[in-house]
């Protein structure tokens, strides 16, 4: 290939993606947003001996809780153990307050941990808040 060939593909490649890039933003622009809002609730864990001495069913708990989570309309995104003051942490959404609440009394209902629950907000919706500050 001649040099003056490899510059010519070489700028066509460029502007293509240029105008590529142009294409998107103002499809972008165009377009409207939207942003789905499912609050995220944090679920801090401390088992009690009860709790200690029910472990070896603590995966079929961990199911259980998916399962009721899953029924009030919201969903588990993680359950993970951890070392510290809390033995576990769940992450879950659900569509509005009262049902992370309903959620949470169901789950307590067995008396295999004392829990705390954490209203989380996303980065947006921390600097949406802060805005009207």
């Amino acid at each position: 290939m001649s040099a003056n060939l490899l510059v010519r593909l070489a700028l066509g490649r460029r502007l293509g993606r240029l105008w590529f890039t142009r294409q998107q933003k103002q499809r972008a622009r165009a377009a409207p947003v939207i942003i789905d809002r499912v609050p995220h609730y944090v679920t801090l864990m401390r088992w009690t001996s009860q709790g200690v001495a029910g472990l070896p069913a603590w995966r079929d708990r961990i199911e259980e809780g998916e399962r009721t989570i899953a029924e009030a309309g919201g969903t588990l995104v993680g359950v993970y153990v951890t070392l510290g003051r809390y033995d576990v942490v769940e992450i879950f959404e659900a569509p509005d307050d009262e049902t992370a609440a309903e959620i949470i009394m169901k789950l307590q209902r067995h008396g295999a941990e004392h829990t705390e629950t954490l209203r989380a907000f996303t980065r947006d919706e921390a600097e949406e808040i802060i805005r009207r500050v």
